[in-house]
């Protein structure tokens, strides 16, 4: 029951790409994440009351990261949040951060890892952490499509991580390309 509905809404979100795939074309240098609302409009259905959806910037105390986020997902304490703190998401009150692509390639999958190690740097602030320490911040790559198979995505992703000497626990967490599958993380074999 379960399993046939979130088949029929991958179907649905799949077919509101092809939509607006043939309305506006694919987003040029800016993203344009009117071009992926389908997405959200699951995810604001989906989440629990006291998590709210936005796109925009995180900071902590000390730093900012200088980047958009095209979807984070945080605790909402209140409905003046946003407001209350300069219009950025407090790095404290990330719960988990989406890169949104229409195909993934293996550069908006390296820019997504580098975005990763970013945030979950920015999470942790200043706290000296353990490499094998999980941090409760989740890395979330969504895309509509893949040229590149799942194995060739994971091997990518894991060649990078080995190249660049990313942490562990400053991996990805989850990749999910529609209709086709999902790479986790599996924190037990690293």
């Amino acid at each position: 029951m379960i399993s046939e509905y979130f088949l029929q809404t991958s179907k649905q979100l799949e077919e509101l790409h092809r939509q607006a795939l043939t309305e506006k074309s694919l987003p040029q240098k800016e993203k344009d994440l009117s071009f992926y609302q389908g997405l959200f409009s699951f995810l604001n259905d989906h989440l629990p009351g006291h998590f709210s959806l936005a796109t925009g910037k995180v900071r902590n105390k000390r730093h900012l990261l200088n980047r958009n986020c095209d979807a984070l997902i945080y605790h909402k304490w209140c409905k003046k949040f946003l407001e209350m703190s300069g219009g950025y998401v407090l790095a404290d009150h990330l719960y988990a951060f989406l890169s949104i692509e229409s195909d993934i390639t293996a550069q908006n999958l390296v820019t997504h890892v580098n975005l990763t190690q970013a945030m979950k740097s920015l999470y942790k602030g200043e706290e000296n952490e353990k490499e094998f320490e999980v941090i409760p911040l989740y890395s979330l790559l969504f895309t509509y499509s893949s040229k590149l198979s799942l194995p060739e995505i994971r091997k990518l992703m894991q060649d990078y991580d080995d190249e660049k000497e990313i942490p562990m626990n400053k991996e990805i967490d989850l990749i999910t390309v529609l209709g086709t599958g999902l790479i986790i993380k599996d924190w037990e074999a690293g």
